[in-house]
């Protein structure tokens, strides 16, 4: 991929944010391995994870199943989405998540699509703590998990091919950050390339909220909250991406069978190139060439 002479790096500061969040991930890590007893998700806990994670539903007053069963389906949510963006053909793609965390998603993938290429970065300390617990499991050989601090280096210095898939996070930070990341992140994405975005829906969190007393002093309503379906396409209007597909994970849960999450979040998928508009008005320019040309050969 050639680089242009000059990238405005002004969106670049997101991708790092997003990866100190760590301990979000590592939460819900535990969570699922308290849901979930197989040898991967109790690999991809933390004794400090696990910990937490009890300690929540103790103090949950409320009914926890659907926080729980939210837990254990968000990466089912994931790995639909990433099947999605990747279309029917996805040997030779490559799959980039800036802020992998404790996710089970990538893993899972790579030993399903062996022809498509998953790449998997966080701050080293994190990093360097899945490889460790991902290796007796052994590491599919298209999963790359590469220690990186996105707050020390930006992105397309230290990835130079194109992807073809992105997963990027919305929910601590404002959307006009999340709108400039958007920006930043077409010099690593194909011309073509998608991004799967995930926001906090806020009737989900309100509800979290009202369900416990202690947790409605301790949990904060999210930066990038979103109220509706709407509200993320009026955060993609204007970008050079189109949102293809939105995810409300009960949604998808009902479709799959399974047990029904609370709706904490939305995902989207959203596809860089032209906008329909755009389509619309290149169409419409070249009919208005051709048309002259033919008058002016008459």
């Amino acid at each position: 991929m050639v680089q242009p002479f000059y990238i405005d790096t002004t969106g670049a500061s997101v991708l790092g944010r997003n990866q100190t969040y760590g301990a979000g991930s590592q939460l819900q890590a535990g969570a699922r391995a308290e849901q979930i007893d197989t040898p991967l998700m109790r690999a991809l806990s933390t004794f400090g994870g696990r910990i937490a994670a009890q300690t929540m539903q103790y103090m949950f007053r409320g009914d926890s199943k659907a926080l729980l069963n939210y837990v254990a389906f968000r990466p089912e949510a994931m790995k639909y989405a990433v099947k999605q963006a990747l279309g029917e053909q996805a040997a030779k793609k490559i799959v980039l998540d800036p802020a992998g965390g404790y996710s089970p998603v990538f893993y899972k993938l790579a030993k399903k699509y062996k022809s498509t290429y998953f790449i998997e970065m966080d701050i080293p300390k994190l990093m360097s703590s899945k490889i460790r617990a991902l290796t007796p499991l052994g590491i599919p050989t298209n999963l790359h998990l590469r220690p990186v601090d996105l707050q020390e280096q930006h992105l397309h210095e230290i990835q130079p091919v194109s992807v073809d898939v992105m997963v990027t996070m919305g929910a601590y930070i404002n959307h006009a950050d999340y709108r400039s990341m958007l920006s930043y992140l077409q010099h690593t994405l194909n011309s073509q390339g998608y991004i799967i975005a995930s926001f906090p829906y806020r009737e989900g969190i309100e509800n979290f909220q009202e369900n416990s007393a202690v947790f409605s002093r301790i949990v904060s309503t999210p930066k990038g909250v979103v109220d509706s379906e709407k509200d993320i396409y009026t955060i993609f209007k204007g970008t050079d991406f189109t949102v293809t597909e939105i995810i409300k994970l009960s949604d998808l849960a009902k479709q799959q069978g399974k047990a029904i999450p609370a709706d904490i979040e939305l995902l989207a998928i959203a596809k860089l190139g032209e906008t329909p508009l755009n389509v619309e008005a290149t169409r419409q320019t070249i009919e208005n060439e051709l048309n002259s040309a033919s008058d002016n050969d008459t």
